[in-house]
């Protein structure tokens, strides 16, 4: 492997056991290896709330943590940042676990007593992963050239010929089948990929970030669908066929991996703008309209984002506040409300709603559903009646002791001498 110049990789520590955390610590720096500390925490929740924020390159969390456990951690935190990797601590040696990590992509597991060598092992494990990863995308980029000369010249023209069609006629469709192009599919959505403008950023600089997004969709989607690529302009089109119902929340997580390669590993970030399903429906003009226009919000939050077209608020970054806001006060005690319960509800992506929230009410999700709770929590406590167990129920936690932990540390003082005041 070629000499990488990379800066030291963030690491996060999970784990409510202090000594073992302090020791792990000291591990990390004894071992030489690429990574600095960004954070420490005890508990899942504290966990989440601050990995959404930061977007570490790597997570090492204990399984048996307070509140919310580490496969549930980990399962919360890739819907967010699905590039994060992730080490597992456990004294449990239970096969569930074993596979629940499994199929969430963990690096490894580290067993207790914990011991240098095996910390060490997996540390290396996820810097030559992160390393290589590093490496390939930036020779994406080096090789524009190349692949750009590789590209089927006719075969691009017809699916731009395409992206701007209402109808197709037979004669057009053979052409597109001759060509390998197979429309013969029931569901079909339209992605936009747009590099970022920077002010002095030299406009042929578009060419190689185009080209390296090219390269990253096919490692990013797998065999999970089927798509047709083409460039448009100075953009990346990207059309996806459906024979099922497609679960566009999956797939934004999928092209959420692209665009955050595209911010980790070049100087070229890039935006995504998605379109509705279309269901039994060819405008493909339509389609790439609407993943254009959703592209848009980039005005009000900025980019290095993926936004998801909603008819009811183009082009209207408050309106799409007041809609994210509405749901959360409505549904804020409900013990299952999440980022995606969130997202399918108002249909924006996970990083619009963190973008718009940042922006307009400088806070994140899980801050804003907390003070939401605390605030209720207030006015439930004046109750004498009411039981603080009660009272955590009906804030949606599951946990009375977590709710007590949260309420402390939002007011200083616990329920019970709250009450008591």
């Amino acid at each position: 492997m070629q000499d990488i110049e990379i800066d030291m990789y963030k690491l996060v520590i999970v784990e409510d056991e202090r000594d073992v955390r302090k020791r792990l610590i000291s591990m990390v720096t004894r071992s030489g290896r690429s990574f600095e500390l960004a954070a420490e925490y005890e508990t899942g929740i504290d966990a989440f709330e601050g990995i959404v924020a930061e977007c570490p390159d790597m997570i090492l969390t204990d399984i048996k943590i307070p509140y919310i456990d580490g496969i549930e951690l980990i399962k919360k935190v890739r819907e967010v940042h699905p590039l994060v990797k992730v080490g597992i601590i456990t004294g449990y040696n239970e096969l569930d676990y074993a596979v629940a990590a499994a199929n969430l992509d963990v690096q490894g597991f580290i067993n207790k007593p914990i011991t240098f060598e095996a910390l060490d092992a997996l540390l290396k494990k996820a810097e030559d992963s992160l390393n290589h990863e590093f490496l390939t995308a930036k020779s994406l980029i080096e090789l524009s050239a190349f692949y750009e000369s590789s590209i089927p010249i006719i075969r691009e023209h017809d699916l731009y010929q395409l992206s701007t069609m209402s109808e197709l006629s037979p004669e057009f469709e053979t052409k597109l089948a001759g060509s390998g192009i197979d429309l013969k599919f029931r569901y079909f959505i339209m992605c936009v990929f747009d590099p970022d403008r920077a002010p002095g950023r030299e406009a042929e600089r578009n060419d190689p970030a185009l080209t390296a997004i090219r390269n990253a969709i096919g490692p990013a989607l797998g065999n999970m669908y089927q798509y047709e690529i083409f460039s448009r302009y100075e953009t990346m089109g990207l059309l996806l066929k459906f024979n099922d119902p497609p679960d566009i929340r999956a797939l934004e997580r999928c092209v959420e991996g692209i665009v955050q390669r595209m911010a980790r590993y070049s100087d070229m970030p890039v935006s995504a703008g998605i379109s509705s399903v279309f269901d039994d429906n060819r405008d493909f003009g339509a389609m790439t309209k609407e993943a254009a226009q959703a592209l848009e919000y980039r005005k009000a939050v900025g980019g290095g984002k993926v936004f998801i077209y909603d008819s009811a608020i183009a082009d209207n970054a408050e309106m799409g506040l007041r809609k994210v806001l509405h749901y959360m006060r409505e549904h804020f005690c409900d013990p299952d409300i999440s980022f995606e319960t969130l997202a399918r509800a108002v249909n924006f992506s996970v990083s619009y709603i963190s973008a718009l929230l940042k922006k307009y009410q400088n806070t994140s999700f899980v801050k804003m559903l907390t003070a939401m709770r605390m605030e209720k929590s207030r006015e439930l406590l004046s109750d004498p009646n009411l039981k603080i167990i009660d009272i955590a129920e009906q804030l949606g936690y599951n946990d009375s002791y977590y709710f007590s932990h949260c309420f402390k540390r939002y007011f200083g003082v616990s329920p019970k001498e709250f009450r008591k005041r």
